[in-house]
Protein backbone atom coordinates (compact mmCIF):
# COMPACT_ATOMS: atom_id res chain seq x y z
CA UNK A 1 0.00 0.00 0.00
CA UNK A 2 1.47 3.33 -1.06
CA UNK A 3 1.93 6.13 1.41
CA UNK A 4 -0.64 8.96 1.33
CA UNK A 5 0.35 12.17 -0.38
CA UNK A 6 1.89 14.51 2.19
CA UNK A 7 -0.09 17.65 2.96
CA UNK A 8 0.81 20.91 1.31
CA UNK A 9 1.92 19.12 -1.82
CA UNK A 10 1.85 20.33 -5.42
CA UNK A 11 1.89 18.24 -8.56
CA UNK A 12 4.94 18.96 -10.68
CA UNK A 13 5.22 18.96 -14.48
CA UNK A 14 5.77 15.18 -14.46
CA UNK A 15 2.44 14.71 -12.73
CA UNK A 16 4.10 13.21 -9.61
CA UNK A 17 3.20 14.79 -6.30
CA UNK A 18 6.01 15.80 -4.03
CA UNK A 19 6.41 17.74 -0.80
CA UNK A 20 6.97 21.46 -0.88
CA UNK A 21 10.39 22.21 0.54
CA UNK A 22 10.18 24.14 3.81
CA UNK A 23 10.43 27.88 3.35
CA UNK A 24 10.11 27.69 -0.45
CA UNK A 25 7.08 29.50 -1.86
CA UNK A 26 4.82 27.68 -4.25
CA UNK A 27 5.41 28.87 -7.79
CA UNK A 28 2.29 29.64 -9.84
CA UNK A 29 2.40 29.88 -13.60
CA UNK A 30 1.03 33.34 -14.38
CA UNK A 31 0.68 32.62 -18.08
CA UNK A 32 -1.51 29.59 -17.37
CA UNK A 33 -3.67 31.57 -14.96
CA UNK A 34 -4.08 34.36 -17.50
CA UNK A 35 -5.05 31.86 -20.20
CA UNK A 36 -7.66 30.30 -17.93
CA UNK A 37 -8.99 33.78 -17.17
CA UNK A 38 -9.25 34.62 -20.86
CA UNK A 39 -11.08 31.38 -21.58
CA UNK A 40 -13.51 32.12 -18.74
CA UNK A 41 -14.18 35.63 -20.08
CA UNK A 42 -14.73 34.27 -23.60
CA UNK A 43 -17.23 31.69 -22.32
CA UNK A 44 -19.09 34.38 -20.36
CA UNK A 45 -19.18 36.62 -23.43
CA UNK A 46 -20.56 33.78 -25.55
CA UNK A 47 -23.27 33.02 -22.99
CA UNK A 48 -24.29 36.70 -22.81
CA UNK A 49 -24.33 37.00 -26.60
CA UNK A 50 -26.42 33.84 -26.91
CA UNK A 51 -28.88 35.18 -24.34
CA UNK A 52 -29.27 38.32 -26.46
CA UNK A 53 -29.48 36.55 -29.82
CA UNK A 54 -31.84 33.67 -28.99
CA UNK A 55 -34.87 35.93 -28.33
CA UNK A 56 -34.43 37.45 -31.78
CA UNK A 57 -34.86 33.99 -33.31
CA UNK A 58 -37.84 33.00 -31.16
CA UNK A 59 -39.73 36.12 -29.99
CA UNK A 60 -42.68 37.15 -32.13
CA UNK A 61 -41.77 40.85 -32.06
CA UNK A 62 -38.59 40.08 -34.01
CA UNK A 63 -40.50 38.40 -36.84
CA UNK A 64 -39.91 39.47 -40.42
CA UNK A 65 -42.20 39.84 -43.42
CA UNK A 66 -43.15 36.43 -44.78
CA UNK A 67 -42.63 34.52 -41.54
CA UNK A 68 -45.56 32.57 -40.10
CA UNK A 69 -47.36 32.80 -36.78
CA UNK A 70 -49.80 30.75 -34.71
CA UNK A 71 -52.40 32.11 -32.32
CA UNK A 72 -51.33 32.04 -28.67
CA UNK A 73 -54.26 33.00 -26.50
CA UNK A 74 -56.17 36.22 -27.02
CA UNK A 75 -54.41 38.80 -29.17
CA UNK A 76 -51.08 37.02 -28.88
CA UNK A 77 -48.99 35.01 -31.30
CA UNK A 78 -45.98 32.72 -31.47
CA UNK A 79 -43.65 32.22 -34.39
CA UNK A 80 -43.84 28.85 -36.15
CA UNK A 81 -42.57 27.35 -39.36
CA UNK A 82 -44.75 28.01 -42.38
CA UNK A 83 -45.09 24.25 -42.88
CA UNK A 84 -46.66 23.88 -39.42
CA UNK A 85 -50.33 22.97 -39.14
CA UNK A 86 -50.64 25.87 -36.68
CA UNK A 87 -49.34 28.45 -39.15
CA UNK A 88 -52.64 30.25 -39.67
CA UNK A 89 -51.14 33.72 -39.99
CA UNK A 90 -48.30 35.43 -41.85
CA UNK A 91 -46.42 38.67 -41.23
CA UNK A 92 -47.33 41.10 -44.01
CA UNK A 93 -45.38 44.08 -42.74
CA UNK A 94 -43.33 45.54 -39.88
CA UNK A 95 -44.09 49.16 -38.99
CA UNK A 96 -44.04 51.65 -36.15
CA UNK A 97 -47.83 52.02 -35.92
CA UNK A 98 -50.97 50.00 -36.54
CA UNK A 99 -52.33 52.67 -38.89
CA UNK A 100 -49.45 51.97 -41.26
CA UNK A 101 -50.70 48.39 -41.64
CA UNK A 102 -54.16 49.24 -42.98
CA UNK A 103 -53.22 49.48 -46.65
CA UNK A 104 -50.62 46.68 -46.69
CA UNK A 105 -52.11 43.87 -48.82
CA UNK A 106 -53.45 40.95 -46.82
CA UNK A 107 -53.41 42.59 -43.40
CA UNK A 108 -56.31 41.70 -41.11
CA UNK A 109 -54.77 42.39 -37.70
CA UNK A 110 -51.82 43.97 -35.90
CA UNK A 111 -49.61 43.01 -32.98
CA UNK A 112 -47.81 45.80 -31.15
CA UNK A 113 -45.04 45.37 -28.61
CA UNK A 114 -42.93 48.32 -27.56
CA UNK A 115 -42.26 50.55 -30.55
CA UNK A 116 -42.73 47.81 -33.14
CA UNK A 117 -45.96 46.74 -34.82
CA UNK A 118 -46.41 43.60 -36.89
CA UNK A 119 -49.01 43.62 -39.66
CA UNK A 120 -50.62 40.17 -39.74
CA UNK A 121 -52.55 38.44 -42.49
CA UNK A 122 -54.34 35.18 -43.18
CA UNK A 123 -51.65 32.72 -44.33
CA UNK A 124 -54.12 30.98 -46.64
CA UNK A 125 -55.26 34.14 -48.43
CA UNK A 126 -53.63 35.56 -51.55
CA UNK A 127 -52.73 39.19 -50.63
CA UNK A 128 -53.39 40.25 -54.23
CA UNK A 129 -57.09 39.54 -53.78
CA UNK A 130 -57.51 41.53 -50.56
CA UNK A 131 -59.01 45.01 -50.40
CA UNK A 132 -56.22 46.67 -48.41
CA UNK A 133 -55.19 49.78 -50.31
CA UNK A 134 -57.96 49.46 -52.90
CA UNK A 135 -58.73 52.71 -54.73
CA UNK A 136 -61.60 54.24 -56.69
CA UNK A 137 -61.95 52.63 -60.11
CA UNK A 138 -61.02 49.13 -58.92
CA UNK A 139 -63.67 46.47 -58.34
CA UNK A 140 -64.68 44.02 -55.64
CA UNK A 141 -66.98 41.05 -55.34
CA UNK A 142 -68.16 39.11 -52.32
CA UNK A 143 -67.81 35.42 -51.56
CA UNK A 144 -70.14 35.01 -48.65
CA UNK A 145 -69.32 37.97 -46.43
CA UNK A 146 -65.68 38.23 -47.54
CA UNK A 147 -64.74 40.89 -50.12
CA UNK A 148 -62.26 40.06 -52.87
CA UNK A 149 -60.55 42.40 -55.31
CA UNK A 150 -61.43 41.31 -58.83
CA UNK A 151 -61.37 42.46 -62.43
CA UNK A 152 -64.01 45.01 -63.31
CA UNK A 153 -66.62 43.55 -65.62
CA UNK A 154 -66.65 40.24 -63.76
CA UNK A 155 -70.20 39.08 -63.06
CA UNK A 156 -71.15 40.15 -59.55
CA UNK A 157 -68.34 42.71 -59.29
CA UNK A 158 -69.01 46.24 -58.06
CA UNK A 159 -66.88 49.27 -58.82
CA UNK A 160 -65.36 51.24 -55.96
CA UNK A 161 -66.57 54.80 -56.46
CA UNK A 162 -64.93 56.33 -53.40
CA UNK A 163 -62.93 55.25 -50.35
CA UNK A 164 -63.67 56.99 -47.04
CA UNK A 165 -61.24 56.83 -44.12
CA UNK A 166 -61.87 56.71 -40.37
CA UNK A 167 -65.67 56.70 -40.45
CA UNK A 168 -67.32 56.60 -37.02
CA UNK A 169 -68.91 53.27 -36.17
CA UNK A 170 -71.90 55.24 -34.89
CA UNK A 171 -72.86 55.77 -38.54
CA UNK A 172 -73.27 52.06 -39.24
CA UNK A 173 -76.80 51.05 -40.24
CA UNK A 174 -79.93 52.89 -41.36
CA UNK A 175 -78.27 53.93 -44.62
CA UNK A 176 -76.02 56.44 -42.86
CA UNK A 177 -72.82 55.13 -44.45
CA UNK A 178 -74.31 55.13 -47.94
CA UNK A 179 -75.51 58.66 -47.36
CA UNK A 180 -72.01 59.64 -46.22
CA UNK A 181 -70.69 58.36 -49.56
CA UNK A 182 -73.27 60.38 -51.47
CA UNK A 183 -72.53 63.47 -49.39
CA UNK A 184 -68.84 63.11 -50.29
CA UNK A 185 -69.61 63.11 -54.02
CA UNK A 186 -70.16 59.44 -54.85
CA UNK A 187 -73.72 60.08 -55.94
CA UNK A 188 -74.13 56.71 -57.70
CA UNK A 189 -73.39 54.73 -54.54
CA UNK A 190 -75.58 51.63 -54.41
CA UNK A 191 -74.08 50.04 -51.29
CA UNK A 192 -71.20 50.53 -48.88
CA UNK A 193 -68.78 48.17 -47.16
CA UNK A 194 -67.19 49.27 -43.88
CA UNK A 195 -64.19 47.42 -42.48
CA UNK A 196 -61.20 47.69 -40.19
CA UNK A 197 -58.23 45.67 -38.97
CA UNK A 198 -58.07 44.11 -35.51
CA UNK A 199 -55.56 45.87 -33.25
CA UNK A 200 -53.84 44.99 -29.99
CA UNK A 201 -52.63 48.51 -29.20
CA UNK A 202 -56.02 50.24 -29.08
CA UNK A 203 -59.73 49.79 -29.46
CA UNK A 204 -60.87 51.56 -32.61
CA UNK A 205 -64.07 53.64 -32.53
CA UNK A 206 -63.97 54.11 -36.28
CA UNK A 207 -64.00 51.96 -39.38
CA UNK A 208 -60.57 52.17 -41.01
CA UNK A 209 -62.10 52.27 -44.49
CA UNK A 210 -65.53 52.48 -46.11
CA UNK A 211 -65.88 51.41 -49.73
CA UNK A 212 -68.60 53.29 -51.59
CA UNK A 213 -69.76 50.80 -54.22
CA UNK A 214 -71.69 51.12 -57.44
CA UNK A 215 -74.23 48.59 -58.65
CA UNK A 216 -73.01 45.04 -59.27
CA UNK A 217 -72.24 43.99 -62.83
CA UNK A 218 -74.70 41.41 -64.13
Amino acid sequence: MSAPTPPDSLAGESGQAGPVPPGQPVKQHTSERAARGIVTLVVIAIVIAAAMIVPRFTSVEYSKVGQCLAAKGNDDYKRVGCDSADAKYKVTGVTDSSDACIDIPGTIATFTKGSKTLCIGDAARDPATTINGITAGECVMFKGQAPYKTACGTSGAAEVLLVLKNVSKDMTGSGKVVQACIDKGATKTDSAYAWGISRTDLASLSWDRVLCLGAEHS
